[in-house]
């Protein structure tokens, strides 16, 4: 028979509705999901249960959110990790309701209500009452060749997985945006400066190990199936059609490649004079900072 906790990992975890605040969000939300998680480990170390739950002491919350004992290996994400964009806070939200709890309260692990381990969502909200709203989202800002202290941003979020989006994506929330919207790699960049994985609190000294030439970050992110305004770059080469919008907006030519299955990426390109042109790729290209356009990529 398996240990409780290994067979709750395995359970399917339902996905929190679209929210626009989400508790869990920003520096308020995180701060607060932080404190929970410290009450919560104290809680289980200092109480005091049968020998097989203290054997499993230090309790700690992983590098994925998950409670885990001394001798749980925590290597790998959950295998729903990926439908919450590996993002930690997003996760618990729902990993410490709907995976952890009995359908009629309290805990599944009888020893988490013993030791006064709080709900986390209940916990959460009345942190979020008592600091107050979180300070408004700064303005969108690209980060070129971003760095945490001395070191430059991996390109992973773990290591040798998480790679781009969501390693963009972790860097920009820590900056207190929503996101990241655009993003590309630089390779090899470790071989001159070491490189700091996000996800993992480590540093990478293998020449081999890639960064990034910038990030993009954004508070504005579209829904699936749109693609992110990347305000100031050009995507060349690869045009497949190229046309004049009837409005001369960066969203007209957004909604003509979302209309195309064969577009892939797009660029709006804007004149001094007023002329405007929409360049309809086939292929998705680098992206080149360029005060004249605004370009974007699909997502499938």
């Amino acid at each position: 028979m398996r240990p409780l906790l290994l067979t709750l990992l395995t359970l399917a975890v339902t996905p929190v509705a679209a929210q626009t605040d989400a508790p869990w969000a920003g520096r308020t939300g995180e701060a607060c999901l932080e404190g929970w998680m410290e009450r919560a480990v104290d809680s289980m170390n200092s109480y005091t249960g049968d020998a097989a739950f203290n054997r499993r002491k230090p309790w700690r919350i992983d590098e994925f959110g998950r409670l885990r004992g001394a001798g749980d290996p925590s290597d790998y994400p959950p295998e729903n990790y990926g439908r919450y964009n590996e993002d930690r806070p997003r996760f618990m939200w729902d990993y410490y309701e709907y995976a952890l709890r009995r359908p009629g309260g309290g805990w599944l692990m009888p020893e988490m209500d013993a030791a006064g381990v709080p709900q986390l969502r209940q916990f959460v909200e009345a942190c979020q009452e008592r600091v107050g709203p979180s300070p408004s989202p700064p303005k969108p800002r690209t980060f070129f060749e971003p760095m945490v202290g001395d070191y430059r941003v991996d390109w992973c979020l773990h290591w040798a997985s998480g790679c781009g989006g969501p390693a963009a994506d972790r860097f920009c929330r820590d900056q207190g945006f929503q996101g990241a919207g655009l993003w590309e790699i630089a390779i090899d960049v470790a071989a001159q400066t070491p490189t700091y994985i996000l996800g993992d609190d480590r540093v990478c000294t293998l020449p081999s190990c890639d960064g990034f030439q910038f990030i993009s970050c954004l508070n504005d992110l579209p829904a699936d199936g749109s693609s992110a305004l990347e305000v100031g770059f050009q995507r060349f080469g690869a045009d497949y059609r190229v046309f004049t919008p009837a409005a001369a907006v960066a969203e007209a030519c957004q909604t003509a490649c979302l209309a195309e299955p064969r577009c892939q990426a797009w660029t709006f390109e804007q004149s001094d004079g007023g002329g405007a042109r929409c360049r309809l790729k086939h292929s998705v290209t680098p992206p080149t900072p360029d005060a004249c356009c605004t370009s974007g990529v699909r997502k499938w």
